[in-house]
């Protein structure tokens, strides 16, 4: 084994290409955010191991909706040929493929189905199944998936998805559950997931913004909330819950709010900054960025959003979080905790869930067992669901 890269900032990714002569990956110039804006390069395994930029996705002049960058990993088969490699890219709510000349870094679109392009319907053919029988599932009261996009109010445009319970369930205002994404740089797509469908069946919408730091709009907007988590974020956020009661979808009484991760952080700390949402769910949560640091396996996450270790920025540490408002806290806010998250360790929960109780807010906390940042247990995740809707609709 030797080392092929040694670049500054990650180099991972790695698919050789069909003659094994050499091998594509994903980089980038910095130690930044655990997701970031990665340019494609080629690596030649050669006397003297040689990588070069296919493409620069970070260019000052690059437009994110005209050549978005890949996401987090490449496709396990990406390689067409021995030239061409196929990636998808998060556009905004929606994924884009597109197909690269690794030669030339000629980007064009990889379509769905219907794309003339010989070597997309080559790639389909590989990966295409065959479902026998057709759907023998009955006629169901399933939710849909739509775009809304919103002025923050401070010369932003901001996007998410809102999913909406069948009309013969509910018919707007709807009950509204609000659910940050995590990361904070990741981002929530079109469509509608099992537990959109299990909520919305029980007359919730559920409205997904993709605040300020979310991928798929560009380096700018990505790097647009770095130092002031819980800051520009909530604001968009918040800016797009009034935009949907404004236009009569949600009940402005009747607002709800639950995340995973940094979804996690954001909902422990919107309890602690307004007291709008009838009850909060915070499942896997950051809620003390310095034990975030000293015992999540991602030091670099805290140190890259606020521009130090603890000790060199205390404050801005315990000024974004949330566990310094929980005083404030009179929200009903439940707790959810995989046992065995390296991410978001167990302790940030009994805090937050101890601090709750110090400050005389109902509040509960449920441990699972064998579960690691993503509760993945069909059992768990049945469990989880039901005690979400439960809770919420105690508070109703």
């Amino acid at each position: 084994m030797r080392q092929l890269t040694d670049g500054y900032g990650p180099e991972f990714s790695p698919r050789f290409s069909p003659d094994g002569s050499r091998l594509i990956c994903l980089t980038s110039p910095r130690r930044g955010p655990h997701q970031d804006i990665y340019n494609l390069a080629v690596v030649t395994a050669g006397k003297e191991p040689e990588m070069r930029i296919v493409y620069n996705f970070r260019a000052p002049d690059i437009d994110f909706q005209e050549t978005p960058s890949p996401g987090m990993s490449l496709l396990e088969d990406c390689w067409l040929d021995d030239k061409h490699v196929i990636y998808d890219a998060n556009v905004g709510l929606v994924t884009r493929r597109y197909i690269i000349n690794v030669d030339t870094g000629e980007i064009s679109d990889g379509g769905g189905s219907d794309t003339p392009h010989a070597k997309q319907r080559k790639l389909e053919s590989r990966f295409r199944h065959v479902v026998k029988g057709g759907n023998k599932l009955p006629p169901r009261l399933n939710a849909t998936s739509e775009r809304v996009v919103w002025d923050n109010g401070e010369g932003m445009e901001i996007e998410g998805a809102l999913v909406k319970p069948h009309p013969d369930i509910a018919k707007p205002p709807y009950k509204l559950m609000v659910l940050p994404h995590g990361g904070p740089h990741h981002r929530s797509g079109l469509g509608v997931g099992f537990n959109d469908q299990i909520l919305a069946s029980k007359g919730y919408a559920i409205f997904k913004p993709n605040f300020r730091g979310s991928t798929g709009y560009g380096l700018a907007f990505l790097d647009a909330d770095r130092g002031d988590l819980g800051g520009g974020d909530l604001r968009d956020i918040m800016s797009g819950v009034d935009f949907l009661i404004k236009r009569g979808v949600a009940d402005k009484d009747q607002l709800y709010v639950y995340g995973v991760s940094y979804g996690g952080f954001m909902t422990s700390w919107i309890v602690g900054q307004t007291t709008r949402f009838r009850a909060a769910v915070a499942e896997n949560a950051v809620t003390d960025m310095t034990m975030m640091w000293s015992l999540s396996d991602l030091q670099s996450w805290t140190e890259w959003e606020f521009g130090g270790k603890p000790w060199q920025v205390p404050n801005a540490m315990d000024n974004h979080s949330p566990i310094t408002y929980a005083g404030r806290v009179k929200t009903p806010t439940l707790i959810l905790q995989s046992r065995d998250d390296r991410r978001c360790p167990i302790p940030m929960a009994r805090a937050f869930h101890q601090a709750l109780l110090g400050a005389g807010v109902e509040t509960g906390l449920v441990i699972y067992p064998n579960e690691s940042h993503g509760i993945r247990q069909p059992r768990h995740r049945a469990d989880k669901i039901s005690r979400i809707v439960r809770w919420f609709d105690e508070y109703e």
